[in-house]
């Protein structure tokens, strides 16, 4: 419904194109490249409320938005927040504590001890940017655990062979290789070292590349067993970052 979340030049064209709130919308679809309309209809005399009240957030869940990470060295992706807070902010930074799950609206106004107009304002400002997400429900995720389960949603996308699997919060995330080989052994069963056993077979049978840290192609199931220890970690906190654990 609006501009908020576009770069400042798209957004003043977009804005004096759209005279009325309709043509707004029709130039935001363009932008965006938005092939599905959501369109709410109405009988004439129903009264229509654009200005949207800062109560009206009081009984949902919030959530910031995942950001991308380019230094992932998965090759995981995921679509950034649009503007990236401040990290001096307390109300980000409550929002932060809770990746990647979502919060009661509520509690993050408990949490950060401000005014409830204040903290609402300040939410539905980052939801107009695209930095967070509301939901009437809450948003899931898992940490990691000594025995790591993934969505089983991602579990049956990867094993229909699909590389953009559906985590926690309903988003699609890509995953490179060594995740999709990851992710069918993740139902619970495995320790982090049968893990790194099983990632090895999969090193070994070719489903994935493995570098190691002198970035030489690893191919021997002896060798591949520590370069996969090693970064085993680092590759379940990511999954767990997106959302993609139980």
């Amino acid at each position: 419904m609006v501009a908020a979340d576009l770069p400042d030049g798209i957004r003043q064209q977009v804005e004096a194109l759209g005279t009325d709130q309709l043509r707004l919308e029709q130039y935001l679809d363009f932008v965006r490249n938005r092939t599905f309309r959501r369109t709410l209809l109405v009988h004439d005399d129903a009264p229509i409320q654009r200005d949207i009240p800062l109560d009206r957030i009081a009984d949902l869940h919030v959530a910031a938005a995942l950001a991308s990470r380019p230094s992932d060295p998965t090759g995981t992706e995921s679509k950034p927040a649009a503007v990236p807070p401040s990290d001096t902010d307390p109300v980000w930074q409550a929002l932060e504590a809770h990746l990647p799950a979502s919060a009661p609206v509520q509690d993050i106004v408990e949490q950060t001890g401000g005014h409830y107009d204040d903290v609402a304002n300040r939410l539905f400002s980052y939801v107009l940017q695209g930095s967070a997400q509301l939901s009437v429900l809450p948003m899931a995720g898992g940490p990691v655990t000594d025995h790591p389960v993934a969505s089983r949603i991602a579990r049956d996308e990867v094993a229909r062979g699909e590389s953009w699997v559906t985590n926690q919060r309903h988003q699609g995330i890509q995953l490179d290789p060594y995740m999709v080989a990851l992710i069918p052994l993740l139902d619970g069963s495995r320790d982090h070292e049968a893990l790194v056993q099983g990632l090895a077979d999969a090193v070994h049978s070719g489903a994935f590349e493995l570098l190691n840290l002198d970035h030489e192609h690893v191919t021997e199931r002896h060798s591949a067993v520590p370069v996969l220890r090693e970064g085993l970690p680092r590759a379940l906190d990511v999954l767990a970052y997106y959302a993609l654990l139980e």
